[in-house]
């Protein structure tokens, strides 16, 4: 790797990016009391999750310490079918959500043959972007296995081990790939490369010509003046020409034009379909889920609000003021649900806070509660 590289690396990338326990087990432990009104009551409470879940997000939302922030959740319990829906139709931007689609269409030439998972991919100077993982730490001119980028891309969210295997792949291949499974759910996927080219490229068109170290350069810049700074520098430019001046502006007009976007609905039937087995096989398909059951990323989102009788498969996704976390989530060895959860306009930790507080309500409504399991088990502790 290239002294300049380690030079940016050093000086701190900006990432843009659980049976059910004896004491829970113990609230159904004394005999029930016979009759239709006894079993009545236990049904209509557990077909009225959607409701209590829905009241306790408009509660989550209005407490939100962020006025005009937004929040949108879908969930369906895939043993039972019932959903819910909050401001899931909308367009998200998903940020590293896209990461998974990216994964699926790897792994998908994996079962077709066309890629293994010992493929050797060559680490080139223009594939090094800003982020979490180990590839920036990688030597330019290396070689590196397709194992170790989808291990990076899903388990880390490495941006750069992601924008590698896109140029593996293909991003036309991406784009289709979702398009067949759930049509019309995704807005055009892009690379992470082009994700920091276009924000810059709002303030100044020259930033479409910016290279990776460039935006290297601009992004381990502490502050948004700072930034803007070395944007000027790199461009050449006076920043009176920039057509924005803050960061929030820039970001505003990037959402705007909807790339990385997803309905949270047509997010949840991409993990459905994961689940149901229908777009990998078995060797790829429990390679997929056991690396996101390993996700680094979001220990302080919807995991933190469960208590640790579920496990969830997910990836997360963070950039401006936007985040979320969407996976399959499973409590005990048949309930399992999709989730899929996004803030938007809400500083980054507020909106981990908030997500917290959503699993906490998923947990507390009894989404995923059989019998055995009683909603109100103590949620583990955020770390």
């Amino acid at each position: 790797m290239s002294r300049p590289l380690l030079a940016l690396i050093s000086a701190g990338a900006v990432v843009l990016c659980e049976p059910c326990p004896a004491s829970a087990s113990a609230a159904h432990a004394a005999p029930r009391k016979n009759g239709p009104g006894a079993a009545n009551k236990s049904e209509a409470s557990r077909a009225a999750w959607d409701a209590v879940m829905l009241a306790s997000l408009k509660s989550i939302e209005a407490e939100s310490e962020s006025a005009g922030g937004s929040l949108g959740l879908y969930v369906k319990n895939l043993r039972t079918g019932k959903e819910l829906s909050f401001r899931a139709d909308e367009p998200w931007y998903i940020a590293s959500g896209t990461k998974l689609p990216v994964a699926l269409q790897a792994l998908r030439s994996i079962d077709e043959g066309t890629l293994s998972f010992d493929t050797k991919v060559d680490v080139l100077e223009t594939d090094f972007i800003d982020g979490a993982g180990e590839l920036n730490y990688i030597r330019q001119g290396s070689k590196v296995s397709v194992r170790l980028l989808l291990d990076q891309c899903l388990t880390y969210s490495d941006n750069t081990a992601a924008d590698m295997l896109i140029r593996l792949v293909g991003l036309d291949k991406v784009n289709e790939l979702v398009a067949s499974l759930v049509p019309g759910a995704f807005h055009p996927i892009t690379t992470l490369a082009d994700v920091r080219r276009r924000v810059f490229s709002l303030v100044h068109p020259g930033a479409r010509d910016l290279s990776n170290m460039d935006l290297l350069r601009i992004r381990v810049m502490k502050g948004e003046s700072a930034k803007f700074e070395a944007l000027a520098k790199a461009l050449k430019a006076d920043r009176s020409s920039f057509k924005h001046q803050t960061m929030d502006s820039a970001f505003a007009a990037f959402y705007a034009e909807r790339p990385n976007s997803a309905t949270l609905r047509g997010y949840g039937a991409l993990l459905e379909k994961i689940s149901q087995g229908a777009i990998l096989k078995g060797r790829t398909r429990r390679h997929l889920l056991s690396l996101l059951e390993r996700v680094e990323t979001g220990e302080r989102r919807i995991k933190a609000g469960l208590p640790s009788s579920y496990t969830f498969a997910h990836k997360t996704g963070t950039q401006h003021e936007r985040t979320c976390d969407m996976g399959l989530l499973r409590n005990g060895p048949s309930e399992e649900a999709v989730v899929v959860a996004c803030i938007r306009d809400v500083p980054n930790d507020e909106a981990e806070a908030l997500l917290r507080r959503i699993g906490a309500a998923i947990h507390e409504s009894g989404a995923l509660a059989p019998d055995a399991i009683a909603p109100g088990a103590n949620a583990r502790k955020a770390k």
